[in-house]
């Protein structure tokens, strides 16, 4: 074994420092209980409409990333506790989640809770009048218990809330253009 030169100490100590930060990174996401995403813009449209798109199955399958189909399983779909199926397809995947009814106050306010054996996602909004038509705050808190989910959470809820500002774009675009939800 030869004598180390300073500069391969340098490098051992930069891998070295590399791989604990690499290790303490994953152990911060792995120990988070939850992650939160809050997303706000503003639409021209009234608060019917834009309650209407961002909320009904029809509407969530035209602006909503990866819905394919949502089908009620119990209750009304506007009745608080009711029960229903949302259908995603992303990636080349295909997942299903529950989604219960836990605030339904229209035109201003949301809130659900979607479940599979993975993950539970809490998803609430609100709309408030703003001086140029209605203010929408889109807010989810993401729950993983996949441990690989939970390493890769910040990635995850990362590209999540670009889907929904991309998202809620589209639903106001299509308000705007006319087309039923």
């Amino acid at each position: 074994m030869h004598k180390k030169e300073p500069w391969e100490w340098w490098l051992i100590a930069g891998f070295s420092f590399l791989c604990l930060a690499v290790l303490a990174g994953a152990y911060y996401c792995y120990s988070r209980t939850h992650w939160d995403i809050s997303v706000s813009v503003n639409m021209t449209q009234p608060h019917d409409q834009i309650f209407d798109i961002l909320t009904s199955p029809e509407g969530r399958v035209t602006w909503q990333y990866g819905v394919t189909a949502v089908t009620p399983l119990v209750g009304d779909d506007n009745q608080i506790g009711s029960t229903r199926f949302i259908f995603f397809r992303a990636d080349r995947k295909s997942w299903q989640m529950e989604e219960t009814l836990l605030v339904y106050e229209k035109p201003l306010r949301w809130h659900v809770r979607q479940s599979s054996d993975d993950k539970v996602t809490d998803i609430h909004f609100e709309i408030e009048h703003s001086s140029n038509g209605s203010h929408v705050t889109w807010n989810e808190t993401h729950s993983f218990a996949n441990p690989w989910d939970k390493v890769r959470a910040f990635f995850i809820i990362r590209a999540q809330k670009a889907r929904i500002l991309k998202g809620l774009e589209q639903a106001s675009r299509i308000l705007a253009d006319g087309r039923p939800a």
